[in-house]
């Protein structure tokens, strides 16, 4: 679980997505707004699907996300994932196996939301007034 591997501290919005997601493409500028609006808040970290559906080298995969976040001005860290998507979903406890989604943690390591699917404008507000009370 999260809660096992994420020191207790800050909160964290996890955002799961991939080069080839066009609804990720569309969200992504939502979700940047949403971390630079929250960074004295929680922190965001992006994970990379990429690998799921790209057979390359992971190497040049890495490189192709980091290329691709740094066109789109993303500032937060992501990474790649490399084991099969089925130990993700249960590392995790994902039960929505679909990208984008986003997940985002208390302080505590608890889930406080968990977006299925793009989050639309509303939502991000949600998320907003989530974390810092407002």
């Amino acid at each position: 679980m999260l809660t096992a591997v994420r020191p207790q501290g800050r909160p964290l919005i996890l955002h799961h997505w991939a080069t080839w997601c066009e609804p990720c493409e569309e969200e992504l500028p939502r979700i940047e707004g949403l971390g630079r609006a929250l960074a004295e808040h929680a922190d965001l970290l992006g994970i990379s699907w990429d690998l799921f559906e790209d057979g390359g080298p992971e190497e040049e995969v890495a490189k192709k996300v980091e290329t691709f976040a740094a066109q789109l001005g993303l500032s937060w860290d992501n990474v790649l994932v490399s084991a099969p998507p089925e130990q993700l979903f249960e590392a995790l406890g994902l039960d929505h196996q679909k990208i984008p989604q986003t997940v985002v943690l208390g302080a505590d390591g608890q889930v406080l939301h968990h977006a299925r699917g793009p989050m639309d404008e509303a939502q991000i507000s949600r998320v907003y007034a989530l974390l810092t009370g407002s």
